[in-house]
């Protein structure tokens, strides 16, 4: 026996309130009782991914499609209980059958979408609701027209500021939107030969689409930035709910009476006074479509826009930065007060007192403390969070390439001026379009050192195991399975402008019963090779090893660097020592993984694994081995890998000592040793700001609030 299932409606219960969250309407199909549960099962996962993501929920006891109240580790629940339900309709003759054994009651088919989202803005301001005409006929279908998301944002979110931003700028008339709206509505489909759409439930389907992929708060504003742009806006029907190139090539006919160009239009009718429009967000009665689509538009040509315009040149005349204390990062010593002089792209002068030159600039930063911008040693521009094979699979270069500035963009304002990127998994060497855009002035980003796709054998570390053939999906890695073919594919990188290589050494890691193990996939012999080549070039190779003995054969052979190193025997630690190789610990990645993951039982396994690499931390730091910070963010949303030096400290580091690793080390990993990591005359201005004492609370670098990149203010 089989039912027609036409939609998918998630109930969210959360104290006293409640959520719905419709993930689409699937294409009426038949589905049978014995995959039912699975799709419910996997469904029921999605909703907790993007709630836990979405609004900062900690990961949940599953039992069945319910939610525990606490954690062992005693976080709040996410909801009270979590109701998956299905609901049966019928389109035409399709009926529903066995509708008893189900539970479930025939209804009239009701096209769901979700329509707005309503937020508390905190500050006794009141909470956003619907337009009048959703919340009429809401009122009529309570159950089945609008759905609403109810959990509070924090202040500091993207859409809040948003509104607040322009509330402060903009009186909002009465008048403005309306005109334009009808305008927009009747000539959205002139000529068009399709059906009129009313303009709401056009802009629902635009809106429904966009939540489909979001899992971060941050993505959320990314995700409208380049899907309004580029992506939603080819008028595709609620159905057609992934977008790929082939659905964007179907529908280019009907690009051009899309919202983008009817929007401009419009826009363009408004003249100068366009953010009247921004309205919308001032008035509680009419937020829903209209305001998400202007918050949208405020995130493209707005606030939020201003950190994505081409980079300025640093003024001509000199800037003396003040601030209650300066850290001196090479003594490991705060210095009160501190000022730093500086003239172009560079510091003229650093230290309790500076020359104050003719016509100086002075920006008074208040009770902050200065120092040199923050570096991550290990990143990943190319991914965001969710599933990184799918990433791979269903997201074009082009799209992760657009992604990947933004994410530039958001580890710049989080105070990393220079990172090293780890690998496109699978988007080739386009991270050399990042980072020539970045030095060119075109797009905001930390300084760069890329490496392209990373090297791996086949059936090794990132490759598609056990896959479908016919499906051609291949290696998040370029393939090199014996020293012959790592020299060919370095030198193709390198031909293709990456900074240097990075190599997977070990496999798959096991652990269990507190033992780890990993398979290594190069020898030393071609480790060496690898190095070899390289460094004729006058580069170095980094590599990805977790265990031994493959992170014994790295550095036997002389590599730059040993990322993640959980388990490094004493013949290890004391070749690192002695050749200064640095650990790169990655613990960020892990406690993200730990806290998200999909069930109670894997994330105690992921802490247990935790534990165990703290623990191996600590014996590396007593054996002497050099260390350097990179958070491996990618998986976990970039901006917030500043959490990665407050763990450092929290496994066994002085606040000192992991600021003097990310900084000093950093450096001289990057190949910058003399330039970056420090407030010192000559070196780059690379300057951020932190409220209250690093050494007192590692934790207040997550908190920049000033950035100056070669002389660039950035954040302030």
């Amino acid at each position: 026996m089989a039912l027609v299932v036409e939609t998918l409606e998630v109930l969210v219960r959360f104290q006293d309130q409640q959520a719905r969250l419709s993930f689409g309407r699937y294409r009426t199909c038949q589905i049978h009782l014995d995959v039912i549960h699975r799709r419910v099962f996997h469904l029921h996962q999605r909703v907790l991914h993007r709630l836990r993501a979405a609004y900062d929920f900690k990961p949940q006891l599953l039992s069945g499609h319910h939610v525990n109240h606490r954690l062992a580790s005693g976080h709040a629940a996410l909801a009270d209980w979590i109701e998956v339900k299905l609901r049966p309709g019928h389109r035409g003759r399709h009926l529903v059958a066995d509708r008893e054994t189900c539970a479930l009651r025939r209804q009239q088919f009701v096209a769901r979408v979700l329509v707005s989202l309503r937020l508390h803005c905190g500050g006794g301001s009141r909470p956003l609701r619907a337009c009048s005409p959703c919340r009429a006929q809401h009122n009529k279908q309570p159950r089945y027209h609008v759905s609403h998301v109810y959990p509070p944002f924090h202040r500091q979110h993207s859409i809040i500021a948003v509104r607040q931003d322009y509330s402060r700028r903009t009186k909002p008339p009465a008048q403005a939107w309306w005109p334009i709206a009808s305008r927009f509505e009747v000539s959205a489909n002139a000529g068009s030969g399709m059906p009129r759409r009313a303009l709401e439930r056009r802009l629902r389907s635009v809106l429904r689409q966009i939540f489909y992929s979001v899992r971060s708060e941050r993505m959320l504003i990314e995700q409208l930035q380049y899907n309004l742009v580029f992506r939603w806006f080819v008028v595709m029907e609620m159905d057609e709910g992934v977008w790929n190139h082939a659905v964007y090539s179907k529908n280019r006919e009907r690009s051009s009476r899309s919202l983008v160009h009817y929007t401009s239009r419009a826009l363009e009718s408004a003249g100068s006074k366009w953010y009247y429009l921004a309205q919308i967000m001032n008035r509680t009665r009419l937020f829903s479509l209209f305001g998400m689509l202007f918050v949208a538009c405020t995130a493209l040509f707005g606030r939020l826009g201003q950190n994505q315009r081409r980079s300025v040149p640093p003024a001509a005349h000199p800037i003396v930065l003040h601030a209650a204390r300066v850290f001196d990062t090479e003594a490991g010593r705060i210095v009160t007060p501190g000022e730093v002089l500086v003239q172009g792209e560079r510091i003229l002068e650093a230290g309790s007192s500076v020359q104050h030159p003719v016509g100086a600039e002075t920006m008074d930063l208040g009770d902050v403390t200065l120092l040199a911008g923050l570096i991550d040693a290990h990143v990943h521009l190319f991914l965001h969070p969710g599933a990184e094979d799918l990433q791979t699979i269903e997201e074009s270069v082009p799209q992760r390439t657009i992604t990947a500035t933004l994410a530039a963009r958001d580890d710049l304002l989080a105070g990393f001026t220079s990172e090293r990127d780890m690998g496109t998994e699978g988007a080739g060497s386009a991270d050399t379009a990042v980072r020539n855009a970045i030095n060119q002035g075109l797009i905001p980003g930390p300084r760069l050192r890329i490496s392209g796709n990373a090297i791996s054998i086949v059936g090794g570390h990132e490759d598609a195991i056990n896959y479908n053939p016919e499906q051609h999906i291949f290696s998040n890695a370029t393939y090199a399975n014996s020293a012959a073919e790592l020299v060919t594919v370095i030198r193709q990188q390198f031909k293709e402008g990456t900074d240097f290589i990075k190599i997977y050494e070990t496999g798959r890691d096991s652990f269990r019963d507190g033992r780890f193990s990993t398979p290594f996939q190069y020898s030393e012999a071609e480790l060496r090779t690898a190095v070899d080549e390289a460094a004729r070039v006058g580069k170095r190779v980094a590599v990805h090893a977790t265990g031994e003995p493959g992170t014994l054969y790295a550095a036997r052979a002389g590599v730059a660097s040993v990322d993640h190193g959980y388990q490094l025997s004493d013949e290890t630690m004391r070749i690192m020592r002695e050749k200064q190789i640095p650990a790169v610990p990655t613990f960020a990645i892990g406690e993200y993984f730990a806290d998200h993951a999909a069930s109670a039982a894997a994330g105690a396994r992921q802490h247990e694994q935790l534990d165990y690499h703290a623990g191996q931390f600590r014996r590396q730091l007593a054996a002497g081995v050099p260390m350097a910070v990179g958070s491996d963010v990618g998986p976990f949303p970039h901006g917030t890998q500043a959490r990665e030096l407050v763990l450092m400290v929290k496994y066994g580091m002085t606040p000192v000592g992991a600021l003097q690793a990310d900084l000093l080390n950093g450096a001289k990993l990057l190949g910058w040793e003399g330039q970056i990591g420090a407030l010192k005359a000559g070196y780059f201005a690379d300057i951020i700001a932190v409220p209250g004492d690093p050494i007192k609370d590692i934790s207040v670098v997550t908190k920049v609030s000033f950035v100056m990149k070669g002389g660039v203010v950035y954040r302030k």
